[in-house]
């Protein structure tokens, strides 16, 4: 192992699904930056650097206090500010007109998470999404998983998942309306399905997690 001196490194390590929970409203953009772009380094600014660092102090003591009792909606709070934040700068990134010009699989791929991400009903066959794309399922699916790792249905999975989350968590309506607007035909449908993802009943989803 090497050092050095002029070498300084700070991480925040936040899995998936809270991130897809958090940027729920701008999640296309982190989608688009690490799938699409697969950016992996990000020049910021001095400026950007200091408020990052910022971010990274608070984030470190809210996480302390959590031992003392803190509310964790106060450290989640915070965190969508940090996403949030980077968000605004890799969309910044993106609309640099120095980008390389994106192959036309990346495209399809990339209109293919914009489009999941801006239907009110996710929950669809894959051979929907294909249709819009003017592709084959098969197709769709061999691009997920050049770009991602994750089939076309894994996409779905999650992403239909992830508003389950949101509405039973930050929304003030009742399952059966969630069940309803999500596209579920029916309760008992839409009570497999979370429990076959989230491991348990949406009212235990809604009032223990």
């Amino acid at each position: 192992m090497s050092s050095n001196d002029d070498f300084e490194c700070r991480v925040i390590s936040i899995s998936d699904h809270i991130i897809q929970g958090l940027l729920h409203d701008k999640i296309h953009i982190w989608h688009h930056a690490v799938y699409v772009n697969q950016m992996n380094v990000i020049n910021l600014s001095n400026a950007c650097r200091d408020e990052f660092s910022y971010y990274y102090s608070l984030i470190r003591l809210k996480t302390r206090n959590q031992a003392k009792g803190e509310p964790t909606e106060i450290l989640l709070a915070l965190v969508r500010a940090f996403l949030l934040e980077l968000c605004f700068h890799l969309e910044g990134i993106d609309n640099d007109e120095e980008q390389p010009k994106l192959s036309q699989g990346k495209v399809l791929f990339n209109r293919f998470l914009s489009l999941l991400s801006s239907s009110d009903i996710k929950r669809q066959p894959v051979s929907f999404y294909a249709s819009q794309l003017a592709i084959t399922p098969k197709y769709l699916t061999m691009l997920c998983v050049k770009y991602s790792d994750k089939t076309a249905s894994d996409w779905i999975i999650q992403y239909t998942t992830e508003e389950i989350r949101f509405y039973l968590k930050s929304s003030n309506l009742t399952i059966k309306e969630i069940s309803a607007k999500l596209g579920f035909s029916n309760m008992s449908h839409f009570g497999s399905y979370v429990r076959k993802h989230l491991g348990v009943s949406p009212s235990e989803f809604r009032h223990h997690h």
